[in-house]
C-alpha cells in the first residue's frame, strides 16, 4: 500500500499548487506525518524524492499551506501597510515585493534546518491570502512559539484565532511539544486576545525589551502547556502513556511529583509520617532500587510513579501506591496506565490496593475498573483504609 499516497496529504514545492485543495480532510493533520514524527523530539521535514513537504491544514473556513512565490505580490501588499509593521516583532519597513520574494525563499531551508514552519493562511471558499502563521521549535526545551499576522483588510473575522487554534493543534499532535509559547507588543491587545481565545494563558510583561523606531516597547507573554492543552475539546485522545522503570537518576523529580500529588491527604489527615507527601528521598531510592517501582510518562515527561510488590510466585500482585501530578489528573491517563501495568504481568490473577475512606474520587475510579471494595481498615482515629481486589480472568 502507498502510505504516502494515502496518508500524507502534504504539500510539496515541486508538486503544482492546485493540487493541495482537494486531497485533505477538514479538521485534521495528516495521519502519516503524525505517526512518522511524534515518536522523536527532534522533528525535521519529510522528504519524498528529496523534495521539502509541508502539512497542510485545515478548518472550516480556513487552509494552512506553504507559501508559493507568486504570493509575493500580496504578501508585500499586506506586509507593507504601517498599521501592520506597527504591531509586529519582525517585518521590516518599508517591505517591498523583494522583500516578499527573499522571505518565502527562506522557507525551505528554515523548515528542514531549525523545523520553522511557516504557514500562507488562505480563505477555503476564496482562496484569498490573508495572512500568516508560524511555529518555531526549540528542540532542547520542547517548546515551539507561535507567530501570526492578518492583512488589515482582513481583521475582525476572527482568522488569526482559527489560523492559529490549527497551528497549536499541530505543535502538540506532531511536534510532541511540551509548551507552545506566544508574545506580542504591548501596545496591540487585540493580538494577546487572539492567544487567549485559543486557550493560552498569560504569563507576564517584559518590560521594555524591544527597541524599535526609536522606542522601548513592553512584551506581553502566553503559554499553553501540554497538560492545560489535553484537557480541551477532545484532545484526551492523544494521550501518549508510557511506563518504564524509574532510572535512580529521576528519584528526586519522582518525590517532588509525589508530594504534589499527595498534598491533599495532609489536608484530610494531618501532617502524618506515613503520609506519602512526606516520604524522604532516602526511602523513596530505596523502593526504586528494591521493587517493580514504574514511571508514567506523558509524552516522554515524567508526570507520575506506580510502586508493585509481587508475591513470589508472581500470581498475585500488590499496587502498593500509584500518584500523578494534579495537572495531568482527569484527563485518561491513570487508566491507560493501569491497563498497562496488567498488560505487564499478563500471569499475575489478583490485584489489590487501598486507598483512604475519604479519598470518593480514587473509589469511584478504582470500581469503574474492575476492584471491588473488600473491607475497611482502621489505622487511627482519623484514618480508614478501604481495600481493593481485583480478579484476573486469564484463561
Amino acid at each position: 500500500m502507498d502510505y504516502d499516497r494515502l496518508f500524507c496529504n502534504l504539500y510539496s514545492r515541486t508538486v503544482a499548487a492546485t493540487h493541495y485543495a482537494s486531497s485533505h480532510r477538514n479538521d485534521c493533520v495528516n495521519l502519516y506525518f503524525y505517526k512518522t514524527h511524534c515518536a522523536g523530539t527532534q522533528i525535521n521535514a519529510k522528504t519524498v524524492g528529496g523534495a521539502i513537504m509541508m502539512p497542510i491544514l485545515k478548518s472550516l473556513r480556513l487552509t494552512l499551506r506553504p507559501f508559493i512565490l507568486s504570493d509575493a505580490s500580496d504578501v508585500a501588499a499586506m506586509a507593507g501597510d504601517y498599521e501592520l509593521y506597527r504591531t509586529t516583532l519582525n517585518l521590516p519597513y518599508p517591505y517591498q515585493e523583494s522583500h516578499a520574494t527573499a522571505w518565502i525563499e527562506q522557507h525551505e531551508a528554515h523548515l528542514h534546518e531549525h523545523g520553522f514552519y511557516t504557514w500562507a493562511i488562505e480563505r477555503a471558499e476564496t482562496s484569498e491570502l490573508v495572512g500568516c502563521v508560524s511555529l518555531g521549535q526549540n528542540l532542547k526545551q520542547h517548546t515551539a512559539e507561535i507567530g501570526y499576522w492578518i492583512g488589515k483588510k482582513y481583521w475582525n473575522n476572527g482568522y488569526g484565532t482559527e489560523a492559529s487554534k490549527l497551528a497549536i493543534d499541530f505543535a502538540f499532535k506532531a511536534l510532541c511539544v511540551n509548551k507552545v509559547l506566544g508574545r506580542f507588543f504591548a501596545v496591540n491587545p487585540a493580538s494577546g486576545k487572539i492567544m487567549e481565545k485559543c486557550g493560552m494563558h498569560f504569563e507576564g510583561i517584559l518590560k521594555e525589551s524591544i527597541f524599535k523606531d526609536g522606542t522601548y516597547h513592553d512584551i506581553g507573554f502566553y503559554g499553553l502547556l501540554r497538560s492545560e492543552w489535553l484537557k480541551m475539546d477532545d484532545h484526551r485522545k492523544f494521550v501518549r502513556v508510557d511506563l518504564r522503570k524509574v532510572n535512580p537518576h529521576d528519584v528526586s523529580a519522582l518525590q517532588y511529583i509525589e508530594q504534589k500529588a499527595f498534598h491533599e491527604d495532609i489536608i484530610r489527615y494531618g501532617d502524618r509520617p506515613d503520609c506519602p507527601a512526606n516520604e524522604s528521598l532516602e526511602s523513596l531510592s530505596y523502593k526504586v532500587q528494591t521493587y517493580d517501582y514504574y514511571g508514567i510518562y506523558e509524552n516522554d515527561k515524567l508526570i507520575g510513579g506506580a510502586d508493585i510488590r509481587t508475591s513470589p510466585d508472581f500470581t498475585k500482585c500488590r499496587l502498593a501506591r500509584i500518584y500523578l501530578d494534579p495537572r495531568y489528573q482527569d484527563i485518561g491517563i491513570g487508566k491507560k496506565a493501569m491497563l498497562e501495568l496488567e498488560l505487564l504481568y499478563k500471569g499475575v490473577t489478583h490485584w489489590s490496593l487501598d486507598t483512604p475512606h475519604q479519598n470518593v474520587r480514587n473509589q469511584h475510579f478504582y470500581e469503574s475498573i474492575g476492584y471491588v471494595h473488600q473491607y475497611t481498615k482502621a489505622m487511627d482515629e482519623v484514618l480508614k483504609l478501604f481495600e481493593y481486589e481485583k480478579i484476573m480472568d486469564v484463561s
